[in-house]
Parts: C-alpha cells; structure tokens; sequence
C-alpha cells in the first residue's frame, strides 16, 4: 500500500529506471480491492486491450457494480508513462492475425495492382521478354555455353528481291507468287538427297499454272520425298481443300503456319491435330522418323496412308508399326504438348507455361540460308546441299516488300548480328520461315524454354518483400536489409539467368524485383527516419 506521495515518486522512480507505463493507485486501499483490482486489469489484458482500455474496463465495473462495497475506490487508478512512449499491448497471434499482417497496407496495395496489371497484359510480356533473351544471347556468348551441334538442321531457300528479278517476275506474279517458278525451284532442291521439303506460301488463290505445279508435288512424291504444304486457320474450308493440292490428299502433307510471335507453337494434350499439326512440328515429325525409322514409308501414288491425308493416322500407324523407335521420338513426350494450363490460360489471353522460342541460340547453328537464285545455280551450292542431305528445306520468302511475312528483327538476333553470327540475307527483317526454323531446331533438339509467368512470380516475390517489411518493422538494421537486397536482386538475376541455360526455364527478373523493392523500400524509409 503507498500513500499518494509515495505512489507519485514511485511512478517517476520506476520509468525513470526504464519502465515506460505504470498503474499506480494516488491513494492507500485495502487489499481485497487491490485483488479485484489486478485480476481485473490482467484479464482485460488477455483480451488484447492496451493499458489505458484495461484500466478504465476495471475502473467502469468497480463504479457500477462495487460502488456500496469499495466506495470511491475507481477514482484512485492512475496511468503514469513515458511521453514518448506507445501503450502496451499483448498482441494476438494466430493464423488469422499472421494472415492479416500479410495483407497490403495502402501504397503496397497500388505498387501490387500495378504490378499484376503489367503482368497481364500480353504487350508488356512481349517487351519484357525481347530485351530478356538479348541479355540471354550475351550471357550465353560471354560464358560460352553454347548447344553442341554439328550442322544446322535447316535449310531455308529464301526467294529474295534479288531472285525475284533475276527471275524476272513482273509485279502480278508476285503475290500470287508465280507456282511456274516455284516449281522450279522444288525441281532443283528434289535433285539432292533430301527427304522432307517444307513450302511456306499459302497456295489458296488458284493460279492458271497450278498443274504445273501439281505435277512437280506428285513427282516428289514418287521419289520418296514428303511434301509438306503451308496451309492457314484464317482460311475458309474451300480455300483449305485447294492447299493440298488435290482432293484425295495424295502426294502431300498440309500444316498450319499460325503462330503466336516468339513462342512454340505445340498441339495441346487432347488434340491429335488430324487435320492440320503446326508446320514445323509436322517437318520435325517426318524428319525424326526418317531418322529413327530409314525405311518409314513415303507419300506415293498409291500409299493408303498417303491417300488418307490424317496426319494423325499416319503418325498412328507408325507408332504401332515401330514401337521401338518411336518411343524414343520428340512426339511421344508430354513436353511437346502444350501444358493444360497453357489451354487453359489461351482463353483468357495469356500464354501461361508456352515455350519461348530460344533466341540465345546462335542462329548459324539453327539454319542455313540461301538465295534462291543461287539455288537455281546449282554449281554453286550444289556440293554443300550434298553433304548436308539430312536438313530439312524450307522454301520461302526472303524479304522482299510484298512478302506477308516480314517481322522486326529481334533483340538476340541483333546481337548476334553485332557479334558476327549473320546467317540471314535480309538484316532489316526475320521472316516467318526463320521461326518456323527455330521451332523446327527446338524439337530435333528437344529443349523447350518454359517461361515461368510474371504473374506468379510476384506473389512470391510479395510474400519475400512482406516478410523483409515485418523484420524491418520488428527492428532490423535498414543499413544490412539494404545491402542484403542489393546483392539478392545482383545474385537473382545471375542466377536465374544460369537457370534458363542448365535448366531451359525462364525466371522473370525485372517485375518481382520491382514488387520485393516496392515493399521494402518504404520501410526503409520509415525505419531511417
């Protein structure tokens, strides 16, 4: 018991010594109202009040239900703290409290909306992954960890401006282009020993030369070699039954050439595909075969899988006849199927888990291209088709103005072209032909880069930065959390670009990063101040 006096100098004694809050009673009171009292306050407390509520909890119940039996006893209470000091409080702690520190104060909320809105957005993803691969194409080149091949599995005839006027195709042969000459050119690639030929022009506009050119597909078909035929989703179901060139799809093999720019395009899990497989899978399929099984059968006159046309079947039929080795093909591993989720996200315009096309890759160990007219001039490349029998040939555009095919350069790809690596004739475009030779050498090669999604990386990158705020906030040294974030986001993003060359997954770097700085940053600030 302390008289007021005595109660006062205790109260400063005890926070001058450290304490920053004390209850003390201003006047003597009997011990019974000193329990009732304590016990009181200390359940307030346990029911996470601070020190004030709890005093005036207890100091209400004595004034309403104690005031006969300890009169006046609720007025001697008193609160004595530091000025600077914050109530004492028994904090909670749980799942639900846990949960609830988790979730985003004001400006976290903006920085993670923002954030998740970039992230969803396909033109942002684009931009983010062309400069992503450049440093990729850098790094790869600096630490030279380079894919071991022996020759570029593709051959590309790309029809130039040049060829075109050597050729002199006036300017109503050019799109259409002339099939008189492109037949020509097939002639001339069917002389050398290569079993699979890829033609990259959509053939829907009928043309008075086509049986020319019919002749020339039925011939390549007679000497074993598979013709495989550009055809389109955006085309109608007339214009789809004159690409293959003959009604009972004898002597060819039609393939679709959309693609999403940059990416893999891949038939889903569930779709076999049957009428039309993507057009470099189709090549890569044909060519795997030849290699696993020499003896696989060729689309002649006379095949029943030849007239069938179901590419499906065929593949089918192949499976069962040749367990052994097909087993071992790109076609038969989940891998080379786009991902459930992948269909899923397509339908609501995203490209979740798509592969990327690799463009760290040099393209000099993709494909080799040549001139057409250098092509028709079998002199002069007609030792290295040769020796190179085994590429798959593509015909297609080169550049030239009126081709439908003609893309930006990518980022990579131009520096790979500042480091010397030049393979194409055009440097100012990269047409469509030099995609479907990357997907084409991806397959054969069986590594696909799977981009993980910004979108999920940021969570993850929230839940780090939460957890950086919280220890901040719980008295950690801003000096160390700065210089330890520093160096994680250095070593993240070597890392992850270690990842996309051991591992063939791409790691986003730039969006997390922002989204860990986003929410510590503040808290640095904060805990500066």
């Amino acid at each position: 018991m302390f008289n007021s006096c005595n109660g006062l100098t205790l109260a400063s004694t005890l926070i001058n010594l450290g304490l920053t809050q004390v209850v003390v009673m201003r006047e003597p009171i009997h011990n019974t109202v000193a329990q009732k009292f304590l016990v009181q306050f200390l359940q307030g407390l346990a029911t996470h009040r601070d020190v004030h509520e709890a005093m005036i909890a207890v100091v209400q119940e004595m004034k309403l239900n104690n005031a006969l039996t300890f009169p006046s006893a609720y007025l001697i209470p008193s609160l004595f703290r530091h000025r600077e000091a914050a109530l004492f409080r028994i904090k909670p702690w749980g799942l639900k409290q846990f949960l609830r520190q988790l979730l985003p104060k004001r400006k976290e909320a903006v920085i993670l909306g923002t954030l998740l809105t970039l992230s969803l957005l396909p033109p942002i993803q684009a931009l983010l992954i062309e400069p992503r691969l450049a440093v990729q194409a850098l790094y790869r080149h600096l630490t030279q960890q380079m894919p071991k091949t022996v020759s570029p599995p593709v051959l590309l005839v790309q029809i130039d401006s040049e060829s075109l006027r050597q050729a002199q195709i006036k300017a109503d042969k050019i799109n259409p282009l002339d099939r008189r000459y492109l037949g020509h050119i097939v002639q001339k690639i069917s002389v050398q020993p290569h079993r699979v030929i890829g033609i990259d022009y959509l053939l829907d506009r009928p043309t008075p030369e086509d049986p020319t050119f019919l002749v020339t597909i039925r011939t390549l078909a007679e000497q074993g070699i598979w013709p495989v035929l550009a055809s389109s989703q955006g085309l109608d179901e007339k214009q789809q039954s004159f690409t293959g060139m003959d009604s009972r799809g004898r002597w060819s093999l039609s393939a679709s050439i959309d693609f999403h720019l940059g990416y893999m395009e891949l038939p889903s899990a569930t779709d076999q595909c049957p009428e039309r497989c993507p057009f470099a899978y189709v090549l890569a399929m044909i060519q795997t075969l030849n290699r696993f099984v020499p003896s696989s059968p060729a689309p002649k006159q006379h095949s029943p899988l030849s007239r069938a046309m179901k590419f499906e079947q065929w593949r089918t039929q192949m499976l069962r006849t040749h367990p052994q080795q097909s087993r071992a093909a790109f076609w038969n591993q989940p891998q080379f199927r786009l991902h459930p989720v992948t269909v899923f996200s397509q339908q609501i315009g995203q490209l979740w888990l798509q592969p990327i096309l690799d463009f760290s890759v040099p393209p000099t160990q993709v494909y080799e291209a040549i001139p057409a007219w250098q092509m028709l001039e079998t002199s002069t490349h007609q030792g290295s088709l040769a020796e190179n029998h085994q590429q798959i040939v593509i015909l297609a555009s080169g550049g030239y103005e009126e081709a439908d095919d003609n893309f930006a350069v990518p980022l990579a790809i131009r520096v790979w072209q500042q480091l010397g690596k030049k393979p194409n004739l055009h440097p100012a475009v990269f047409t469509g032909s030099e995609y479907h030779a990357y997907m084409v050498h991806h397959l054969l090669s069986k590594r696909l880069v799977m981009p993980i999604p910004d979108l999920w990386m940021i969570g993850i990158a929230v839940l780090l930065g939460k957890g950086v705020t919280l220890g901040i906030r719980s008295g950690r040294s801003p000096r160390y959390v700065l210089v330890g974030l520093w160096g994680g986001t250095l070593v993240y993003g070597i890392v992850s670009l270690q990842v996309y060359v051991s591992s063939a997954v791409l790691l986003p770097w730039l969006l997390p990063s922002l989204a860990v700085w986003g929410y510590v940053f503040p808290a640095l600030r904060e805990g500066r101040g």
